[in-house]
């Protein structure tokens, strides 16, 4: 399967094209705005989506949908995809808090730019 994106924005009216990019995604946060509304506007829905299927949907925000999908694969015990591994671990690690003492390089380097 191919990753899209990890959040991807649609429109009410494009339902079937929606539907058709979400079915390749691996993980992913979906986000259906109203048409003609803008970036106040409140989402017509938002979801997640594990390997084209969506699990959960009507979630409110996207800081919720963000929180649930790491609830989701940790409830599944999903491994990251490689493609995003360095997205999740500093998810987890920095944001979550979770295991936030064993960082990546990669993830030690960014938080240390981040407390700067």
């Amino acid at each position: 399967m191919k990753i899209r994106a990890v959040s991807s924005e649609y429109l009410d009216s494009d339902g079937c094209a929606a539907q058709r990019e979400l079915e390749q995604v691996v993980f992913g946060i979906y986000s259906i705005n109203a048409e003609g509304g803008d970036a106040t506007t409140t989402p017509v829905d938002i979801g997640i989506v594990i390997e084209g299927v969506e699990v959960l949907h009507d979630l409110g925000d996207i800081t919720s949908a963000c929180a649930l999908l790491m609830g989701v694969i940790y409830a599944m015990n999903l491994c990251y995809p490689q493609e995003l591994k360095m997205f999740f671990e500093v998810l987890q690690k920095i944001f979550l808090q979770l295991n936030a003492t064993r960082l990546s390089t990669k993830v030690q380097m960014l938080k240390n730019k981040l407390y700067e």
